[in-house]
């Protein structure tokens, strides 16, 4: 992103036929369409580069003053070993303990500020919690042992891996009772409170509240299949949200769901024990983000309904605006 010019993305955005994807009759090819069209113009403007990394990064508290003590103790050592001279080990040891005293002062006054900025968010601070007890970032899976055999491969593992995700829910479903779900008081409850003229329906997405949910969008949100980054569509919103509008809004008329939106990148993260076990990795599943836009869209709607009916429970809670169990 060094060089990236900003203004002349939004140029080449400004002249891309984005109208020219509803041309098909499938909402699949409209979607594999629109993100050619939109890779296109990011890559022409931000094309992908394989830059070697020649070191590791250093940590954030080491500071320009911690290093200069770091190198003056390195160079007292140094010296102390060629000449064995007591009065040069002293100095040595005088340097390490100054450089121990900063490197401490710096670690600590980096947490402090670190946790202090991230105070409003919890993401940041277990991220710095994490770094600070020295959890270590997701290993790279060499093995996996299925049924005796052990698998190599990359794409072994990954289809393992995949049977095994898609699979627990009807596992654990299998090992549960037959059970008769009565819904006669959730149709009474319904019933005493909604009118009967009162029929739910999504309305059509309008281009004001598309601009508005990719301006709200975190910035340091992962990307989906579509490797469209959450940044790329903050700048490019108000070009790309009237046809983004109108896909969403032809996906309700014709009751699909573009396929791409319901295919998520899936991450194994280990949890403990064999890491070469399948059942001790966890799956995390990472959506398109323009797929967050209809169901944010959907979520909205149906809540408004919901409440405007007074069909939600006076003691729910969860999920709920201004109706967190935290004290303020």
């Amino acid at each position: 992103m060094k060089n990236f010019n900003a203004e002349q993305f939004k140029s080449t955005l400004k002249e891309t036929p984005r109208d020219s994807v509803f041309i098909f009759d499938d909402i699949d090819d409209m979607l594999s369409s629109w993100e050619l069209l939109f890779n296109t113009a990011l890559d022409s403007n931000c094309p992908w580069r394989v830059k070697r990394v020649a070191k590791a990064r250093k940590p954030p508290w080491l500071n320009s003053s911690v290093a200069k003590q770091l190198r003056e103790r390195d160079r007292l050592l140094k010296i102390a070993k060629r000449s064995q001279n007591p009065a040069d080990w002293e100095s040595y040891k005088a340097a390490r303990n100054k450089a121990v005293s900063i490197l401490r002062r710096a670690k600590s006054q980096f947490f402090k500020t670190t946790l202090e900025h991230n105070k409003n968010n919890p993401k940041g601070i277990w991220r710095t919690i994490k770094s600070l007890i020295g959890v270590n970032k997701q290993q790279s899976i060499h093995r996996l042992t299925i049924d005796g055999h052990n698998i190599v491969e990359n794409k072994e593992m990954a289809e393992a891996f995949n049977t095994h995700f898609s699979t627990i829910a009807d596992k654990l479903r299998n090992l549960l009772p037959d059970m008769l779900f009565d819904t006669t008081k959730l149709s009474n409850f319904v019933r005493s409170r909604k009118d009967e003229s009162a029929i739910f329906s999504i309305p059509s997405i309008t281009e004001r509240e598309v601009t508005s949910y990719l301006l709200k969008i975190d910035s340091n949100k992962s990307t989906g299949i579509d490797d469209i980054s959450s940044r790329m569509l903050k700048l490019a919103a108000p070009f790309i949200a009237p046809s983004i509008a109108k896909l969403i809004n032809l996906s309700f008329s014709l009751n699909v769901f573009p396929s791409r939106w319901k295919t998520a990148k899936v991450t194994p993260i280990f949890k403990s024990g064999d890491p070469a076990d399948v059942t001790n990795y966890r799956p995390i599943s990472v959506l398109p983000i323009l797929s967050k836009i209809a169901e944010r869209h959907v979520h909205n709607a149906l809540y408004s309904f919901l409440s405007e009916n007074d069909l939600i429970y006076t003691r729910q809670s969860g999920f709920r605006p201004r109706h967190s169990t935290e004290l303020p």
